[in-house]
């Protein structure tokens, strides 16, 4: 009985472990022979001097940093990017690099460089959902400046009569200015734009904006001292937070709970919460840094293969883009593979012996 279980558990369980490692580990070969290629690619372009690859072949690397998590070295690939198409006179890519600029500078927490480029990719804008993004962004540079007037300036003249039809931008809108007049204190007029958010993210199922609305409701109503309505609207954006998966959502929520608790002179529940709040945190960054150190290996494998190889190499495959966690260590896995095999000729010489047996 025990061979049969211990039988059924490698069968079962081995060529999974298997499978997984490997897809895991061909994933990562991927990245690392796709990112090679792109340095190639871009090296070679700066020899021939052929700017529109060139061009391409920075935006590619500026993507891929900038969805790794390495802000510095895609704010620099898309300034080169950036310089190149202005040269070429193509404004409405020049502004798309400019607003990518801005985004990775505020991640920075350099509003004022940020500001600079957000303004720039305004003034370049064609296409109107381009400018909207522009605009939304600078009222948010604005208020991270402490420009609170100019903020709420920018979208109630500019962003907003020009965002009709276009539902992610209004909802933006409604957040931006929200948290212009909650930070305030202008509590009324917050109040009424995160339910105008809320309402609005409802309607399209932006559970992103549902959790950033419910946040904005319950700490307007923290700091008019609506404690009880608080408490749910934070609970409903826990829940969302939790299903979502994101724990810096969950840090910002747990943290506001600290506050409506310590309002409340519930000083051990508020305790409880904050270090919640500060687990969370902790948690985030530490997904954060290791998801770029995990790209910083794959460029340092894919520079060395770049090195290794001549310049000749296949075009880059769009799934550079994507950074995964490290591959599996290939002994193990091969260990797994044969204990599966040897274990599926072993369950079937059981199921043969068996009737003999019973006779």
């Amino acid at each position: 009985m025990l061979m049969k279980i211990l039988t059924r558990l490698f069968v079962v369980v081995f060529p999974v472990v298997f499978s997984f490692g490997f897809v895991n580990a061909a994933v990562k070969t991927t990245n690392v022979n796709g990112l090679a290629g792109l340095f190639r690619k871009h090296s070679a372009s700066l020899k021939n001097g052929d700017q529109q690859s060139l061009e391409l072949s920075s935006l590619e690397l500026a993507r891929f940093y900038e969805n790794s998590g390495l802000t510095g070295q895609s704010v620099k690939y898309f300034k080169d990017a950036l310089d190149l198409q202005e040269k070429a006179g193509n404004t409405s890519a020049a502004s798309r690099s400019s607003i990518s600029i801005a985004f990775a500078l505020q991640e920075e927490k350099d509003y004022a460089g940020a500001l600079k480029y957000a303004s720039s990719a305004a003034a370049k804008a064609e296409r109107r959902d381009s400018l909207v993004s522009a605009y939304i962004l600078m009222a948010d540079l604005n208020r991270n400046l402490g420009n609170y007037k100019r903020a709420e300036s920018i979208i109630l003249r500019k962003a907003l009569p020009i965002c009709r039809g276009n539902a992610s931008a209004r909802i933006k809108c409604f957040r931006s200015l929200g948290n212009t007049y909650r930070l305030q204190s202008r509590y009324s007029e917050a109040k009424w734009f995160f339910i105008q958010e809320n309402m609005q993210a409802r309607e399209v199922n932006n559970r992103k904006a549902i959790i950033s609305s419910l946040i904005g409701l319950g700490k307007v109503k923290t700091a008019i001292k609506d404690y009880d309505l608080a408490i749910k609207d934070l609970k409903e954006a826990e829940q969302l937070a939790r299903l979502s998966g994101s724990t810096t959502a969950l840090a910002d929520i747990q943290r506001a709970f600290a506050i409506v608790y310590e309002k409340m002179g519930n000083l051990s529940v508020s305790k409880k919460f904050s270090r919640m709040s500060a687990s969370s945190k902790a948690q985030a960054d530490y997904l954060a840094e290791r998801r770029s150190e995990n790209a910083e290996k794959i460029v340092q494998e894919a520079r060395s293969l770049t090195v290794q190889q001549p310049v000749t190499a296949p075009p880059v495959k769009e799934s550079v883009k994507r950074i995964q966690e490290p591959a599996f260590n290939y002994s193990p896995v091969f260990i797994a593979a044969i204990s599966g095999l040897i274990s599926l000729i072993l369950f079937l010489y059981l199921k043969k012996i068996q009737p003999l047996r019973s006779l």
